[in-house]
């Protein structure tokens, strides 16, 4: 009987530790990969900002310095008389100098054709002078009147460089380019020593500054045809074919790891150690290397820095800890079976020794014990529970306190807003009222020297236009009372179109929509939507006069308002387009227009808070302001509300 239950107890050790172990091996595999990757990834990411700043200030050294060869007499002097050898000689003398004491690889001085006029290599076999390069991208962005920077491989030279070039501006426009070419051997050679592989590609993708050799002119992805024939078309890269890296995998892990696998195209016969990892010597490389990735672009520059960090070190990691993880399972199941005998000698021997009465008194003594600590733990469970819900109560009714403050607070803005509109638009109106009121004295003049001629027909006239000018005043005042309403309407059945219309009229008044063309594509009466009148119409005034004040000083002057069905979250709706041909937001800006006090303009123009208080308005509404640059240029800011059908009730 012993003999068969030590059987079954080692069955079942073997069972459990078949099931267990492929379990911890990955979470060990698991846990050790991303605390090395992490921990990895928070150091090499310091390293690249270094490097990438170190690259940003090599460039910023030369920036400036085509700009200061602009403004040289010698070079002006060429430009001015392409022929004159004694100047060209001068500027050729000046511009050698100029290289020596900045370090620049080359400078030279281009006429508006491309050819090249001076030189600092003049004296050399491989001089520039005499050659063309119109083709050149930095040559082309200079002649349009802009610094231009290129990178590319020299077709006279055959070697690397950063072009920068700079206009020369006489006073009948521009004479010709200015050029420095910088060495990006120099940045190799300071990185040359870094434990870490560091890689520069420019826009296209092409590696051209890299620690490893065989890596130049690679690429990470390959490349398009439309890409590879600009590379032709600009000599960026003479009699080179960019291919790719061989990247065997290409992942990002769940935690936002980027990790690249590179086949090593010289591997052949490997070694193994006992362990099963590859012994990596220079006669036998490895035949795969993982890389954590990591990218820091330059805008400045349109390149991007890679750091590629070698991850061998994690394998071996890795596989030392699952070692350890094996040996530690093996030593807990050891201990477990050694446990699991004891206890059944345990058991045997109190069995033997116990008794029916002991037995029961134990049984009945614990349940006492049991009981007493039961009704312990539901007093304070009770107690507990009663002092939290004093608490939530609590709570409630300070949460209660603070949204009716709150609601006071967003009535007290959207009122300040309407009336800082009102302020705004006070001349207009004024300008509006006076007319009428002009006009009705001139009527009342005439109608009583009318009514002296006895002329009863031309009176009746004259007091028919005098009661069509009180009704005009009676429209404009009744308009601005109720746009100033303090009064907060429920959310409501509201026409589009009487409130796109009534904005754009007291928008208008004062003539400030003269010289601007309105195209309002919104007449439907049956486009319905979610809001409330008064509210809405603070919207679109907002949104129509910040347009108005955006195209001020623009030769194209017009203002688009359009509608649109448009479904969000499955809830129908319509969003209403509001489109200006001002010069739209700064990138930069598109996110902030709705933070309060964010504004633009100066501060005689306002708080900064219209466009605040309309996105509040309309969140209320249970719709959304949303602002970006539409792609034919100017401002858009789209206005989503929730639709209305005819079916529906109020």
């Amino acid at each position: 009987m012993q003999a068969r239950l030590r059987a079954w107890r080692i069955l079942f050790v073997v069972v459990v530790s078949l099931l267990v172990a492929p379990a911890a091996l990955w979470l060990t595999t698991r846990l050790t990969e991303q605390g090395t990757l992490d921990d990895l990834n928070a150091r090499t990411s310091s390293i690249l900002d270094l490097y990438s700043a170190n690259l940003a200030g090599h460039l910023e050294k030369f920036s400036s310095l085509p700009q200061v060869l602009s403004e040289s007499a010698q070079v002006r002097a060429v430009l001015q008389n392409r022929h004159d050898r004694q100047a060209i000689l001068y500027a050729n003398a000046q511009l050698e100098r100029f290289a020596a004491m900045t370090g620049a690889l080359e400078c030279y001085v281009m006429a508006p054709d491309g050819e090249t006029l001076a030189a600092s290599n003049w004296a050399r076999r491989d001089s520039f002078v005499g050659e063309n390069f119109a083709f050149r991208p930095y040559f082309q962005a200079a002649m349009a009147g802009t610094a231009g920077h290129y990178y590319a491989i020299g077709t006279t030279s055959l070697q690397r460089g950063y072009y920068f070039s700079y206009p020369v501006i006489g006073p009948w426009g521009i004479e010709g380019v200015t050029v420095i070419k910088s060495n990006p051997e120099d940045i190799e050679k300071a990185w040359s020593g870094a434990e870490e592989k560091i890689i520069v590609t420019d826009p296209d993708g092409v590696i051209f500054i890299s620690g490893v050799e065989d890596w130049m002119f690679r690429t990470l992805a390959p490349l398009s045809s439309e890409t590879r024939q600009r590379l032709q078309d600009t000599r960026r890269y003479p009699g080179i074919e960019p291919s790719p890296l061989p990247i065997t995998r290409d992942r990002t892990t769940t935690d936002g790891h980027h990790i690249l696998t590179l086949r090593n195209e010289q591997a052949e016969n490997r070694e193994l150690d006992i362990l099963g990892v590859e012994v990596n010597t220079p006669s036998h490389p490895p035949a795969e290397t993982r890389y954590l990735l990591l990218s820091s672009p330059m805008p400045q520059a349109g390149w991007t820095v890679h750091l590629l960090a070698d991850l061998t070190p994690m394998r071996h990691q890795v596989i030392k800890n699952n070692a350890m993880v094996l040996l530690g399972l093996a030593l807990l199941m050891v201990t477990v079976y050694a446990v699991l005998q004891r206890l059944d000698w345990y058991r045997t021997r109190i069995t033997l020794e116990q008794n029916t009465s002991r037995a029961l008194a134990a049984k009945e003594e614990a349940l006492r014990h049991a009981r007493d600590q039961l009704e312990v733990r539901v007093r304070e469970r009770t107690e507990d529970l009663s002092k939290a819900n004093q608490r939530l109560r609590s709570e409630i009714i300070e949460r209660i306190r603070t949204e009716e403050l709150l609601n006071s607070a967003q009535d007290e803005l959207v009122q300040a807003g309407k009336l800082a509109a009102i302020g705004q638009l006070a001349a207009g109106i004024t300008h509006e009222v006076n007319q009428p009121l002009a006009a009705l004295q001139s009527y009342a003049d005439n109608a009583r020297i009318l009514l002296q001629r006895n002329r009863l027909p031309d009176v009746d006239g004259n007091l028919q236009r005098i009661l069509e000018m009180c009704h005009r005043i009676a429209d404009i005042s009744g308009h601005l009372k109720r746009f100033a309403s303090r009064t907060r309407g429920e959310v409501t059945t509201v026409a589009l179109a009487p409130v796109i219309a009534m904005s754009l009229e007291l928008v208008g008044a004062g003539g400030r929509l003269r010289g601007i063309g309105i195209h309002n594509a919104i007449t439907d009466e049956h486009l319905l939507v979610q809001a409330e009148t008064i509210r809405l119409e603070q919207v679109f005034v907002n949104l129509f006069r910040n347009a108005i004040d955006a195209m001020q000083d623009g030769d194209r002057r017009l203002l688009e308002i359009t509608a649109e069905p448009r479904t969000v979250n499955d809830e129908a709706g319509y969003a209403i387009l509001v489109r200006d041909s001002g010069p739209g937001l700064p990138e930069v800006l598109v996110n902030k227009p709705f933070q309060p006090f964010f504004s633009t303009k100066g501060p005689e123009h306002g708080l900064g808070l219209g466009l605040s208080i309309s996105h509040g308005i309309i969140d209320t509404f249970g719709g959304t302001l949303t602002a970006s640059n539409a792609p034919q240029g100017g401002a858009l800011f789209t206005v989503w509300l929730k639709a209305v059908s005819l079916h529906d009730g109020p």
